[in-house]
């Protein structure tokens, strides 16, 4: 089901395995040429825009932010989430339970 999918896309070790692949993409190259940590760069630099875009649609602090985004932004945002200490940070797993039908 697709509520199963994101339980899986959700899991932490999965958001860890999926993060390695930017390890191995910064890698392509050789000698003077970095094209895969030129990509990874710019990926982490979006991943830094997202955050600054979620800080300035934020008025209050009682605001509540539910962000649905691909799960290769997730591990990225959550680390600037915890670490810049503006948000306490939920994670989607506690609400993605099977709906009951009668």
């Amino acid at each position: 089901s697709l509520i199963d999918l994101y339980r899986f896309g959700n899991q932490p070790q999965n958001l860890c395995e999926g993060q390695r692949i930017y390890f191995t993409l910064a890698r392509i190259g050789k000698n003077d040429q970095y094209p895969g940590a030129n990509w990874v760069q710019y990926w982490y630099g979006r991943n830094l825009k997202i955050f600054v875009n979620l800080t300035r649609v934020t008025e209050s602090d009682d605001d509540r932010i539910l962000l649905i985004i691909g799960s290769g932004h997730v591990w990225v945002l959550q680390q600037l989430v915890e670490d810049s200490g503006y948000y306490i940070l939920e994670s989607p797993l506690k609400y993605l339970t099977e709906i009951e039908t009668t």
